[in-house]
C-alpha cells in the first residue's frame, strides 16, 4: 500500500511539474544564455545547446521557435503541456511516458511556463516512463 502511494505522489508531482500556472510563461527581466539538454527514454543526449534570450523573451515561446528544439505541446488552464521535444512525442514512445522537466540538474516543481530565465541556467528534458520512475 505504501509503495501505490508513493507511485501517486510521484505521479501528482510530476503532472504538477509539466503543467504551469500561467498559460504564457514567465517574462525574463534581463538577458542572456541558456543551456538547453534533451534525454531520450534510453538516456542518451539528443539535443545539447546554448539559446540566447533577451528582456522579455518567455521559455516555451524560445524553445517552440528554436528549430531544434521544436518544442510541441497544448495550451491548458494551467499553462503549456509539454509532449513533444526534438520531432520526439512521449505518446509515441509508450503510453507511460513523459517529459520530466529540470531546472539546473534538480527536478523542476513547477511547470515550463513557470520557470524564470536568468543567464547561466541549464533546462533539461528527460523522456522518463513514470511507472518505472524512482525518486529515492
Amino acid at each position: 500500500m505504501k509503495k501505490h502511494f508513493k507511485r501517486f505522489l510521484i505521479i501528482l508531482i510530476a503532472i504538477f511539474a509539466v503543467f504551469s500556472l500561467s498559460a504564457c510563461g514567465k517574462k525574463a527581466d534581463g538577458s542572456g544564455k541558456f543551456e538547453i539538454v534533451v534525454v531520450n527514454e534510453k538516456g542518451s543526449t539528443i539535443l545539447d545547446k546554448t539559446i540566447s534570450f533577451e528582456k522579455g523573451d518567455n521559455l516555451v515561446d524560445l524553445l517552440k521557435a528554436d528549430r531544434k528544439v521544436k518544442l510541441n505541446g497544448n495550451v491548458t488552464e494551467y499553462g503549456f503541456y509539454v509532449t513533444g521535444v526534438c520531432n520526439v512525442e512521449a505518446s509515441t514512445v509508450g503510453e507511460n511516458y513523459y517529459w520530466r522537466l529540470s531546472v539546473d540538474d534538480e527536478i523542476s516543481l513547477v511547470g515550463i511556463s513557470s520557470v524564470e530565465l536568468r543567464d547561466g541556467m541549464k533546462i533539461t528534458f528527460e523522456l522518463i516512463d513514470w511507472t518505472t520512475e524512482t525518486w529515492e
